[in-house]
């Protein structure tokens, strides 16, 4: 169950950020808090083990790199194409750059440490 409302949860932060490029002035809230909503109930179904994801290290580094990565392409080409983030999620914000190079260095740094353990 986490694991699809995983899913979910990327799928609904895809089209927020689609809409924030493509459709200037839309109100975002019911989306984000539909996205909070599956986040939260992600989260509570995790911590049950019958309903968790099971998931080893090397595919969590898999995960965690390329889902970072999907994001990161999805905004260029958004970019790209002529769409333009009205939040500041635009791949000109240095911030942007920063926080994924940041995710990439944290998950190779966890699955380092778990290759030593």
């Amino acid at each position: 169950m986490e694991k699809k409302l995983l899913i979910i949860s990327f799928f609904i932060f895809i089209t927020t950020i689609y809409l924030d490029f493509f459709k200037p002035n839309i109100n975002l809230t019911i989306l984000l808090f539909i996205l909070v909503i599956t986040l939260i109930l992600s989260t509570l179904f995790s911590r049950n083990s019958k309903y968790a994801w099971k998931i080893n290290t090397k595919n969590e580094l898999i995960l965690t790199i390329s889902t970072s990565t999907i994001l990161m392409i999805l905004i260029i080409t958004f970019y790209l194409l002529g769409g333009y983030s009205q939040r500041g999620i635009n791949p000109t914000n240095y911030i942007i750059w920063i926080l994924y190079f940041f995710t990439l260095l944290s998950a190779y740094k966890r699955f380092t440490k778990k290759q030593k353990e």
